[in-house]
């Protein structure tokens, strides 16, 4: 089904800033001013006109230059990026001011325009079909609102310029200027892009997303070309020459076969290449000629030569020319446009390191002394990174100035090349092996269009340095270099590191495997690699036993107790894993400096990499594990406990400090600590749990001197981080801390995954969060929470037995749970309705609010769902969420009953007493509730919060699975740590940085609202448990410096956790005139919705018969039925005033109310 938008206006015909329809064959538009809606007005000037008319006005900063005008630009058909395939039909321009609150939204039906900054262009060729141009001049505040209905459409977004400062606080918009809503696939996208010389290349781009199961050879590219074309590739015993049909034909070249004097064979040539019979195209395919290439994704780049001028010269830039080795030739073979029979000679063999086009092209790759060149490389087999294993096959350079309008694309297939920035060094192993190399010289415009190819191939992006600046406006790109297409698993994945040290660098291997992969590692990994029996020390259990079958490959158990030099050890207390060779000396957990500390002792055995090789050779820790200096360990997590500025780290823990309960598969501990003034770096591993606390002192758990454990050392160099952040992300830790500036990790994009926590622990998990508020007698609060994925009802099977006591529950109800007298001392007793609290009535009836209390006992818990099996508003059975909190009590608590327009207070001092609340909540000061939220909606420089609820204000009739409602508010004043949480139960409260507003409407519902004050340490916990409950986020200005090494909330911040679909959403904002401002409804559906937008969501909400303009199939007729809600279909040809129209030309799709003064944009048709 597909994704429907539509814009609803309501107005008297005299409210909408214009709308403007042109009929096809006209050149000039009809327009309707808001303040004459019956009169359709002659446009001023023909829509070719760059000036005088409406349209062109609104486009004037658009299509020109004004530095404080910015935009984002939508269009299923954006310019200079033909034949994409997107479900997508929407296309229009978002425009705000930046030194003003003015704003504009347009909404048009012109495929391909406008190109942003280069002058207003009218396409020509589209006045021979109807137009609608829409233009609303609205507030900057309705702008999140229109973003969360264009979400839903997943626009293909070409431009964006607008600065993230003016959309803090738009969650919704940031998602969409981000790209993160893709056209989606399966679909094969054409891509057309030109190389920058004075004969222009036309080169096009063709890509298939993994789920395409098209053949690229037959499907693809025999059908784009309509003609016979010779493959060169290696291929399997399934896919053969295909000589059936008319001059459309698969020739396969025989191997061996010869390039001009060239020898070369398919066993050795690793190329896939293909050129048209008849005709002069040229095509670089990525993907061999094998069956199994249909379920894979993979590209094609077809160069056309008979457009094509080129030089020979040996210049700074590309040639635009294919350059070939065959297999044992160090030297190659290179082909230009202007004469594309004759293979001419390479200049030099391509190991020199100049002299030849392709390391002339590489120079400012491979070198490090232009700081104007900048770069994005990828290859499937990234140097340094050995067996990856990937289903992309690509690889290549793409480059550009930061100078001028400059860049190249290189495309090739060799494997490992180039390295960046460490001089030219062609790969010698290479010259056995057949390659192809590619370079075309291109204008930065090119490089989205590429990038959004390349995105469905899935490359492994092994460095880029492209700075921001020069992609903005890119998102295909951006996507691209952040690495948001990763190689899919499962996969078992091989990692080679090797340590910094002068005297002898150690060599580490880093297996890892994903969760997906069902390998056992002892024996399917580390047996099969080492190639030798290992003796393992780790818990066992009753399935996997010793294993000695196989020649000289067994797996030998050591016996607990066992002794290690002195130390006494046993598997019960132990709780490290750890195997060696034998024969050999092969340590796995690693090498280079390590301690094993054992169970029962205070010290721990030290080896040096330097005595690996001698069994005997473990050393006495210098001092107590639990001392914060003399010994190696607290040394190497001295800048990590405490403060230096120089040094920055990552650390990750399943048992992270201070979060307690988490439940998680992994199981990794470690931290990744590097140097910002030198290349100097470090990787520890350890199993300690909830250890070490950063910036905080070394503090050793003496607890843990009761186990055995293991702490590995490594000292690295910067270029190994990304290696072992690939390792990493396949065993999803939980990152708690990190501080690494992006400037540092600039080309690793493993790492900025692994940072950024996108690899999150899996759901269902229920997890429990500590924190302590802020105040004389803090107040220890818990939070349980758990993800949808979660089968666990909250009130018995998390709440009671966390507890372990009878809870009295006030919460509506179904007829499904019942209270629960079963176990000893461990029931759910309901509280009958009504009810009272102190001397204020309650019932359940006009009640939203869920909460409990213990009995015996001073815990009270505050849940958001209610106590029902099913949610009537969701039609899916519940996995309730909660944020549960267990106190002597919290600051405050307080509690409004239906109809009453005061609360009562219980304070955490005096838990058992209810006081009257001072004031109502409708006076905007004077009670406990105003006074902590007056900087939400007043505005204090020095406090800023994020705010959250299912019902936001502004934002009506928005389903979501959730129910919280709450803001997180903190101080960014120097040397404070003060941060304050709030949770309620009032939806669309409070409106941010906009006056104190109680709706009087709640006024007759009971209310619970919790207040909080809390450090600002306890704010990644909080967040840790939203995330699973999926809240609205509607306002944030918390700026990234206060919550750097909190993962959780900036995941919470970005809005990475969406509402779901499927669901209709309705957005309201108005326009902005100080005449007569005008409303305007924004009706959304999500792909995943079966609603047909005109009669489910149109006739629906408007109640009224409706008028529609559209195509229509032949299935979707006028519908007359039911009382008063008819679709009746205007009839074509048509007359707009005096311009006469047709369905054939008219690409527009609209509705009028009938009766009524209600015009709505849909866009699109009416079809099934």
């Amino acid at each position: 089904m597909l994704a429907f938008f539509n814009v609803l206006t309501l107005f008297l015909f005299n409210d909408l800033t214009a709308i403007v329809y042109k009929a096809p064959g006209q050149d000039n538009g009809k327009i309707i001013e808001a303040n004459d809606a019956a009169a359709w007005n002659n446009g001023a000037q023909a829509l070719s006109n760059r000036d005088q008319h409406s349209f062109a006005k609104a486009l004037e900063h658009v299509v020109g230059d004004h530095q404080n005008v910015k935009f984002l630009a939508y269009n299923n058909a954006p310019p200079g990026v033909p034949s994409i395939k997107t479900k997508s039909n929407s296309k229009g321009v978002i425009i705000l001011a930046t030194n003003a609150d003015s704003a504009a939204w347009i909404v048009h039906t012109v495929p391909g325009f406008p190109a942003a900054k280069t002058g207003y262009n009218w396409p020509v060729a589209e006045n021979a079909r109807g137009h609608l141009l829409i233009c609303l001049t609205i507030l900057e505040s309705q702008i999140n609102a229109i973003a969360a209905s264009l979400l839903l459409v997943q626009p293909v977004i070409y431009y964006n310029d607008i600065p993230q400062t003016e959309t803090a606080g738009m969650p919704y918009f940031n998602k969409l200027a981000d790209g993160k809503i893709s056209t989606l696939p399966p679909f094969t996208s054409r891509q057309t892009i030109r190389t920058q010389n004075a004969n222009p290349v036309t080169v096009h781009i063709y890509s298939k997303s993994e789920s395409s199961k098209y053949e690229i050879y037959k499907k693809v590219i025999v059908k784009v070309l309509k003609k016979t074309i010779k493959v060169w590739s290696r291929r399997d015993r399934i896919l053969k020459g295909v000589c059936r049909g008319s001059q459309r034909h698969i020739r396969l070249i025989k191997s061996p076969a010869v390039v001009v004097d060239h020898n070369t064979n398919l066993e050795a040539d690793i190329t896939n290449w293909a050129v048209s019979d008849p005709g002069n195209i040229f095509c670089h395919i990525d993907k061999p000629y094998f069956k199994n290439q249909t379920r894979e994704p993979a590209m094609a780049l077809l160069a056309l030569f008979f457009v094509v001028r080129l030089s020979h010269s040996q210049t700074s830039k590309c040639q635009n020319k294919p350059v070939y080795k065959a297999p044992g030739q160090n030297t190659s073979k290179i082909i230009f446009p202007t004469a594309a029979g004759a293979w001419d000679d390479g200049a030099q063999p391509l190991n020199n390191a100049n002299q030849h086009s392709f390391a002339k092209a590489l120079e400012h790759v491979v070198a490090n002394n232009n700081n104007n060149i900048k770069f994005i490389a990828y290859n499937n087999v990234p140097p340094g990174v050995p067996s990856v294993k990937t289903k992309s096959n690509s690889k290549g350079v793409i480059i550009l100035s930061t100078a001028a309008n400059s860049a190249a694309w290189i495309v090739h297939t060799v494997p490992g090349f180039p390295t960046a920035r460490t001089p030219y060094s062609w790969p010698a192993a290479e010259n056995a092996r057949g390659h192809l190399l590619i370079c075309l010289t291109i204008s930065e415009s090119q490089i989205n269009a590429i990038a959004a190819s390349l995105l469905l191939v899935q490359p492994m992006v092994h460095y880029n340095d492209i700075p921001e600046t020069e992609t903005a406006g890119m998102p295909y790109f951006k996507k691209l270099a952040e690495g948001k297409v990763p190689t899919l698993p499962p996969f078992t994945s091989r990692r080679s590191i090797r340590t910094e040290n002068a005297g002898g660098p150690v060599a580490v291997h880093i297996y890892s495997k994903s969760e997906s992969s069902k390998y056992e590692i002892y024996k399917k990994v580390i047996v099969k690699v080492l190639k030798k029996s290992i003796k393992v020390w780790s818990r066992r259990d009753n399935i996997l036993k010793g294993d000695c079958r196989g020649s000289q490959r067994h797996i030998r158990l050591i016996k607990s107790p066992a002794a290690i030099n002195g130390h006494n050890t046993n598997l019960e207390a132990d709780i490290t894993n750890w195997a060696v060779s034998d024969p050999g000396n092969i340590f796995c957990h690693v090498d280079k400096p390590y301690f094993d500390h054992t169970p029962g002792q205070a010290t721990g055995k030290i080896i040096e990499a330097t005595a690996a090789a001698a069994a005997g050779n473990w050393q006495d820790g210098a001092a107590l594990i639990a001392n914060d200096g003399g010994h190696s360990f607290a040394t190497a997590l001295q800048h990590v406990v405490r403060e230096n500025q120089n040094v920055k780290f990552l650390a990750y823990n399943n048992a992270p400090p201070g979060v307690p309960s988490i439940k998680t598969k992994s199981n990794s501990k470690g931290v990744i600590i590097l140097s910002t003034t030198t290349d100097s770096a470090a990787w520890i591993v350890h199993t300690v749990p909830g250890f070490p606390a950063a910036k905080t002192g070394y503090s050793w758990p003496v607890a843990e001197n009761a186990r055995g454990h293991l702490l590995i050392c490594l000292t690295i160099s910067e270029s190994q981080i990304n290696a072992i952040a690939a390792s990493l992300l396949l065993v999803q830790p939980v990152i708690y801390y990190n501080d690494i500036p992006q400037t540092e990790t600039a080309g690793m994009p493993y790492f900025n995954k692994l940072a950024d926590g996108k690899i999150s622990t899996l759901p269902p998990f229920t997890s429990r969060q500590t924190i302590r508020t802020q105040n004389a007698n803090p107040v220890t609060v818990h939070i349980y929470s758990k993800s949808e994925s979660s089968k666990y009802e909250i009130y018995k099977k998390v709440i009671v037995k966390v507890l372990k006591k009878t809870i009295k529950v006030w919460s509506r109800r179904d007829r499904i749970l019942k209270g629960v007298c079963r176990g000893s001392q461990r029931h759910i007793r309901l509280i009958k309705s009504p009810a009272v609290v102190v001397d204020h009535n309650t019932n359940l009836e006009a009640d939203i609010t869920n909460w409990a209390v213990s009995d015996p006992g001073n815990i009270f818990c505050h849940i958001d769902k209610p106590y029902f099996c099913f949610f009537s508003q969701i039609y899916h059975i519940l996995k309730y969420q909660n944020v549960g909190v267990e106190m002597i009590m919290v600051t405050a608590i307080v509690y409004k009953a239906p109809a009453q327009p005061n609360g009562k207070i219980i304070f955490a001092n005096a838990a058992g007493g209810w006081e009257n609340g001072a004031v109502p909540f409708i006076n905007d000061g004077g009670h406990s509730f105003a006074k902590a939220i007056e900087d939400a909606v007043g505005n204090n420089r020095d406090i800023k919060f994020l705010a959250f609820n299912n019902v936001p204000p502004r934002v009506p009739n928005l389903k979501t699975k959730s129910n919280s409602k709450g803001i997180i508010i903190l101080s960014i004043a120097a040397a404070t740590d003060s941060a304050a949480w709030i949770v309620h139960t009032v939806p669309g409260f409070p409106a941010a940085k906009t006056v104190y507003n109680w709706p009087l409407a709640e006024n007759a519902r009971g209310h619970l609202l919790i207040c909080l004050t809390i450090s600002e340490s306890q704010l990644n916990a909080i967040a840790a448990s939203l995330l699973l409950v999926q809240p609205v986020i509607y306002y944030n200005d918390i700026p990234q410096t206060e919550t750097a090494g909190m993962p959780y909330f900036n995941k919470l911040a970005e809005g990475k956790i969406p509402t779901l679909p499927p669901f209709t959403s309705r957005q309201t904002i108005r326009t902005q005139d100080p005449r007569n401002p005008v409303t305007v409804h924004i009706y959304s559906k999500s792909e995943s919705s079966k609603y047909e937008i005109y009669k489910k969501v149109i006739v629906n909400v408007l109640k009224k018969t409706i008028k529609v303009w559209s195509r229509r199939d032949r299935i979707l007729k006028g519908v007359c039925r039911g009382s008063q809600r008819h679709i009746r279909l205007i009839k074509s040809p048509a007359v707009v005033v005096d311009h006469n129209t047709n369905l054939e030309a008219d690409i527009t799709n609209w509705a009028v109310s009938d009766p009524g003064n209600i015009f709505c944009h849909i866009d699109k048709p009416y079809f099934i």
